[in-house]
């Protein structure tokens, strides 16, 4: 599956460079299309496609940098027990790296201020568990 990836990614890098040295022509383009659900598999489709200037019809957001609104408290993300098993397991060196760029604040760190865990086991977790587990076949409804 995955050198299927990679073939159709080289293949739509070729299509890209050939629409490209076309477009750069302004000559008609021809072009092909794979289906995910595989029900086309690179086909040449038979209208060309055609390029024009565009207006922009959506919505603009326009950013005024000199006005302020709110502030942000910070940024964060749910850190599982199975990320966190995977971070235990990286190299000393890795995992440093790793935690660096995700908590520190300078350079092109990311600077996470806000770590969620969650309660019980998550779908990343090696083995299932509550924090009210029973021996096999007891129930706690209460």
């Amino acid at each position: 599956m995955v050198s299927l990836f990679k073939k159709l990614g080289l293949i739509f890098l070729l299509i890209l460079v050939i629409l490209s040295a076309h477009v750069q022509k302004k000559a008609a383009v021809n072009f092909w299309v794979t289906n995910e659900d595989r029900s086309v598999l690179f086909q040449q489709q038979k209208q060309a496609l055609a390029f024009k200037k565009a207006t922009n019809q959506n919505q603009v957001i326009e950013v005024d940098e000199t006005e302020t609104y709110q502030t942000i408290d910070g940024f964060g993300f749910s850190l599982t027990g199975g990320s966190a098993m995977h971070i235990v397991r990286m190299s000393p060196a890795s995992r440093a790296a790793l935690l660096r760029e995700l908590f520190a604040t300078d350079g092109n760190n990311i600077g996470v201020s806000y770590l969620r865990l969650s309660i019980g086991a998550s779908d990343l977790n090696e083995l299932v568990f509550s924090y009210n587990d029973l021996p096999e076949g007891e129930t706690d409804p209460e």
